[in-house]
């Protein structure tokens, strides 16, 4: 629709949607990656993440969402994260030096 441009961002997926398909798969529907939004043109990568190039028609729909490659990158973020191995053990590192309250600064009221 006029005016709704600014709700796209570059390098984002999004699904192009014949509006007789319920569920999106790779035959049904085409994922396209927006490269740069001017107002409400948008140019596009097509035929991404092995999905069909489609003749799209007037009445298609574009959905804004996860796609099977969003949630792989997820994925495998989750699996390099570090583990308990990888953490040095701090705890031996850390400063065990402790302080009394007789040792530290007395503050002034603000307002008496």
């Amino acid at each position: 629709m006029p005016g709704d441009g600014n709700g796209f961002e570059q390098n984002r997926p999004i699904t192009m949607l014949a509006p007789t398909v319920d569920m999106p798969t790779r035959h049904t529907a085409e994922i396209r990656y927006v490269t740069a939004v001017e107002g409400d043109d948008l140019t596009l990568n097509r035929h991404t993440e092995d999905s069909v190039p489609m003749q799209v028609k007037p009445g298609w729909r574009v959905m804004a969402s996860a796609t099977a490659k969003t949630f792989s990158n997820i994925e495998q973020a989750i699996g390099l994260k570090a583990d308990t191995a990888d953490i040095p053990d701090v705890a031996g590192k850390a400063d065990t030096t402790t302080s009394t309250l007789a040792s530290l600064p007395s503050r002034q009221p603000l307002m008496s």
